[in-house]
């Protein structure tokens, strides 16, 4: 469940939010849009726990943004535009860096290693630098890494 409550976000001259509020149930599908500059990225920032909120709360399975934002974090998968990876390092070896980040270890972590690679079709590239990967490859592995079943924590996962 995703709770948002009056959340508005200003800088320093302009309001990128303003007093916005929705739920989402378990489970529910929904679709976020909405002109550009209307808010969705600060508001998707804000569920993700990048940004703080000036005003307003914020709560993803349970858990407040600001409050406990390592405990949001466990239960979200998150794909921004422009996936946040380590040029430097392997397909294979990111998606082990990200589990273990997110308590895996052992055959768990391998299997869902393999599970992700073949689930986003990664497999034939998990050996290559992500640096030298096409956008496309990019955004595969980070819908790869951004698996809300690549965690122990798996009874109330939100996907955004």
């Amino acid at each position: 469940m995703i709770i948002v409550k009056d959340v508005t976000k200003r800088y320093a001259r302009a309001t990128a939010v303003d007093q916005v509020s929705f739920s989402v149930a378990k489970g529910q599908i929904v679709g976020f849009l909405g002109p550009n500059g209307a808010g969705k990225t600060t508001t998707m920032r804000i569920l993700t726990c990048f940004l703080s909120p000036t005003s307003g709360t914020a709560s993803v399975a349970g858990f407040d943004v600001l409050e406990q934002p390592l405990e949001v974090k466990k239960r979200i998968g998150y794909l921004p535009e422009t996936p946040p990876l380590y040029f430097e390092m392997e397909t294979v070896e990111y998606l082990r860096f990200v589990g273990k980040l997110k308590g895996l270890s052992g055959a768990e972590l391998e299997k869902r290693i393999a599970y992700v690679c073949d689930r986003c079709f990664v497999g034939d590239v998990k050996n290559k630098l992500l640096g030298k990967l096409s956008k496309g490859y990019r955004q595969r592995v980070g819908l790869a890494q951004a698996d809300r079943k690549s965690t122990r924590l798996n009874s109330s996962h939100i996907t955004i």
